[in-house]
Parts: structure tokens; sequence; C-alpha cells
């Protein structure tokens, strides 16, 4: 039961932290750490979707990315620069605004936002991966190892 539904006392005192109200409660007597945990649901719910989401795509992105290199890694890095180069919350409102105001939008907003982090972590990890292959290799063909 939400607890913006039950019946309260108008003449409770606020009661500090106990064993039965973690938080204490407020002056009409209401629980505060119940109304906590249920205000708190949607942002649990869209920070969690937005997590799915953003760490396929970033590491997937990232991956060609760092797989291929060369133009098609230019390409991705050139678009993740246009997301960089905005501030993520402005850009987020600009895609709510662009696809309306309602809670999928506002994930596909935040994830949009978001997955640039991780492909830049992805790609950086996959340069490094093949800059030891490409040494190990010109190690085993007798070619002295640079830098």
């Amino acid at each position: 039961m939400p607890p913006t539904t039950r019946w309260y006392k108008t003449w409770a005192r606020p009661q500090g932290p106990d064993a039965s109200h973690w938080f204490g409660t407020d002056e009409y007597g209401r629980d505060i750490y119940s109304r906590i945990i249920y205000g708190s649901r949607i942002t649990l719910y869209v920070i969690s979707l937005v997590t799915i989401v953003v760490g396929p795509v970033g590491l997937a992105v990232g991956t060609i990315s760092g797989y291929f290199g060369g133009k098609v890694d230019t390409l991705f890095m050139r678009i993740t620069d246009i997301f960089i180069s905005f501030p993520s919350l402005i850009l987020a409102l600009a895609f709510v605004a662009a696809l309306g105001p309602r809670l999928d939008h506002t994930i596909v907003a935040i994830a949009l936002t978001a997955w640039h982090r991780l492909h830049v972590w992805h790609a950086r990890k996959h340069y490094r991966c093949a800059l030891r292959i490409s040494l190990s290799q010109s190690n085993c063909k007798g070619h002295p190892q640079r830098g």
C-alpha cells in the first residue's frame, strides 16, 4: 500500500528514529523511510534500464571501433566527440523534448547520452591488446621491440 493512501493523525508530532521507524516520522505520523523507498521506485527503474542498455551498446561500439580501427574508429570517435562536446543533461533534455515526455523516452535519452564513456574505455582496451599482440609477434619474428 502506498504511504500516501493511509489515514494519518493530523495531531501527531514528528518522532525520531527508532526500531519501528528507521528514519523517524513526519508531522503527520507517516514513516519517512517507507516514503523514500516508495518514491525512489521510478528512479531505480530508470537507472537499472539505462545500465542494461548502455553496457551492451558501449561494449559493441567500442569493440567494433577497436577491432577494425582506421576509418571505422575515426567515424565512431567523431560521433563520440559530438556527444562529449555537449553536457549530458542538456543533450538528454533535448532528446526528451524531441521524443516526448514519457518514461521510456527518458530512458532512451539518458542511454543515448551515456554510451560514449564505455565506448572510449573498450576502444582503449582493444588498442592495448592489439599493441601487445603486434609487439609479441614482432618479437617472435626476430624484430627488436620498439619503445
